[in-house]
């Protein structure tokens, strides 16, 4: 699995949500890329798994100060972290998901 392969299910994530004012860059690891929404104030880490060839989803708020908070919520689906990179529509599915646990989350 290379970065191009969870950069794609990041940009994935972003079209299939209809993210229109969100950005990437990189996480806090090389096999991480985040997914910045200002706006909403949150981000979500896509971090790529050499092991379970897929990818596995984290958010948290962004603070006042513009840094990145710790994650407060991480999919999972049937025991299991990880989801095949290509399976776009679980892909979309799992941050809808953490799009609304971090709803019933309260903010830092």
């Amino acid at each position: 699995m290379t970065a191009m392969k969870w950069e794609t299910a990041a940009t994935t994530i972003i079209h299939g949500c209809g993210w229109t004012e969100a950005r990437l860059m990189g996480g806090a690891m090389s096999e991480q890329t985040r997914i910045v929404h200002e706006p909403a104030g949150r981000w979500l880490g896509v971090t790529g798994s050499f092991l379970h060839g897929g990818v596995s989803l984290h958010a948290g708020f962004i603070q006042p100060d513009g840094t990145y908070g710790d994650a407060v919520v991480s999919y999972t689906e049937g025991g299991s972290a990880s989801i095949w990179f290509a399976a776009d529509d679980r892909l979309v599915a799992a941050a809808h998901q953490l799009w609304q646990q971090l709803d019933n989350t309260e903010h830092p």
